[in-house]
């Protein structure tokens, strides 16, 4: 039987990417300085756990390159910069400890492209899955497999006939098999996302993560964007802790983190389309 340990506060980024995978302490130093913002601004005492979730593409496999390297060393670890790498007692997560205490979980996830150009994510576990499927059909794997099925907000993909199909997809979701996502990349004068209104009026959650965009001065930013959880801590499991808590219709889900301002939304998107 696994080890409880006590109650627990979790300040979670759900929608991470390493771009590079030499920048992998410099994003931990980033989210290390973005949550223990976030702590202090909610006033969370010590103690509290941050989490990343690294959401890889069918090209990247940086979760599992991590995980292979700290596997491999006699000690079990893996030194980077000013973290140390461990391994837990599931293959898909990992812990980070700082020189300074401070301690960040590594989850597995993934970004599934579907077969009507959605995006979707598989969340704390580590089993891969195809794109190019229909949606339905993506769903429904990310729920064998025991992942958390969530659609992400993306510019342009909830509108049109895009938009319909997640609308019809979140009408249709049994309860509790399905979340959305909301990312730092939305600019704060994008107050209305349809589906987001439809979600809260069917009581379907909707998970913070910052999805750094891979561009100049965006690529190494962690844990900007996301939420605060609490509940008891599966020693040692932190990704089956995420699902289980997530799960649970009576956790409270706290936000954190600002949107982007409408000049940043369009340098941004202007240097995502236009970089060499």
């Amino acid at each position: 039987m696994d080890t409880i340990e006590q109650y627990s506060t979790f300040l979670v980024d759900s929608h991470c990417h390493l771009h590079t995978i030499g920048d992998l302490g410099t994003v931990l130093d980033h989210a290390s300085a973005s949550f223990q913002k976030a702590a202090s601004q909610h006033n969370i005492a010590p103690g509290w756990y941050g989490v990343l979730a690294f959401t890889d593409t069918a090209k990247s496999t940086s979760f599992s390159h991590i995980r292979v390297m700290t596997s491999s060393n006699p000690d079990k670890k893996l030194a980077v910069d000013n973290w140390t790498i461990e391994l837990t007692d599931e293959n898909c997560s990992v812990r980070a400890v700082s020189s300074q205490g401070i301690t960040i979980f590594i989850c597995a996830g993934q970004q599934i492209v579907t077969a009507e150009r959605i995006e979707l994510l598989s969340l704390f576990k580590a089993t891969r899955i195809a794109d190019a499927y229909p949606i339905k059909d993506c769903i429904n794997q990310v729920q064998e497999y025991g992942g958390l099925a969530v659609l992400p907000w993306g510019v342009g993909k909830w509108i049109g006939k895009r938009g319909a199909i997640v609308s019809q997809v979140i009408k249709t979701c049994k309860p509790g098999t399905l979340f959305l996502g909301d990312n730092s990349a939305r600019p704060k004068s994008w107050s209305r996302v349809s589906q987001f209104a439809q979600a809260e009026n069917l009581g379907i959650p909707i998970l913070r993560g910052t999805d750094p965009l891979d561009i100049k001065n965006r690529t190494k930013w962690g844990g900007e964007f996301g939420f605060i959880i609490e509940g008891s801590f599966i020693a040692n499991r932190p990704a089956e802790t995420l699902r289980f808590l997530l799960k649970d219709n009576q956790t409270v889900i706290r936000n954190y983190g600002e949107l982007n301002s409408t000049k940043n939304f369009l340098v941004d998107q202007f240097a995502l389309r236009f970089k060499s």
